[in-house]
């Protein structure tokens, strides 16, 4: 699973990489995983690190708000710039990321206004660019055992319009590796091509990459063989399960 922040690259400020990159640098991945997903491992790029095909290579952000501060001056951001932050009402994890932030933001100049909406509300709210916010907060759990499920469905204008690619990036040089990547008979080599598009979309700021989160599940102990399986749905496969009572 992957968690992220979607940055519409369609709305100013945020259509300027610098910024983009500046909000990457600003953030507390740190704060977010050990306070907030109590454990979760930052994400390194868009692929989780568990999912095949992932790039162990991709570039990530850590904290430094110099950098932030700097990035943002060559960009000509005004302080007190205003950006929206969505999130799923009623998810806790959701409402603490836009706590942390907006006061992570706060400290490079920007105002963070959070609005929590139903997500049906949401998801239409992200169906086009114009009417998307600047952030909105998401999970993306892989539906298919493939790197497409986080770079096609995400990041490639042919899916724009879905909660999963709000951020609304374009990138002419990584969708046409993608296109050659779906076209691919050889499994091999479509691996070989998603995993040149991920460094791309780490360091232009596609999306604020924050956590692979730890993933839990509870049952009895008498209950036997769960197997984590990390595609969505495949985890109440019940003929894998036996229950042993003494």
């Amino acid at each position: 699973q992957l968690f992220y922040v979607t940055l519409n690259a369609k709305k100013p400020p945020l259509d300027n990489v610098d910024v983009r990159r500046a909000i990457s640098y600003a953030f507390d991945y740190d704060a977010a995983n050990k306070n907030i997903f109590l454990g979760g491992t930052q994400a390194v790029g868009p692929v989780p690190v568990l999912l095949t095909g992932h790039n162990e290579k991709t570039p990530v952000y850590k904290r430094d708000v110099a950098k932030a501060k700097e990035l943002l001056a060559k960009a000509g951001v005004k302080p007190g710039t205003k950006l929206i932050y969505i999130s799923n009402s009623g998810v806790e994890t959701t409402r603490r990321i836009g706590l942390l932030l907006q006061s992570n933001l706060k400290e490079i100049g920007f105002e963070v206004e959070m609005q929590e909406l139903p997500w049906a509300r949401l998801v239409e709210s992200v169906g086009k660019p114009e009417t998307a916010p600047h952030m909105t907060a998401m999970f993306h759990t892989a539906k298919y055992p493939s790197p497409d499920s986080h770079t096609f469905l995400m990041f490639h204008p042919d899916a724009w319009g879905t909660y999963m690619s709000a951020s609304y990036y374009q990138n002419p040089q990584a969708s046409k590796l993608m296109e050659q990547a779906r076209a691919q008979a050889d499994p091999g080599k479509s691996l070989e091509l998603y995993k040149q598009v991920q460094p791309i979309f780490a360091d232009e700021a596609a999306a604020l990459f924050v956590s692979n989160p730890i993933h839990r599940i509870a049952h009895r102990d008498w209950v036997k063989g769960y197997v984590f399986v990390g595609i969505m749905g495949f985890d109440f496969a019940w003929y894998n399960y036996t229950i042993e009572k003494k």
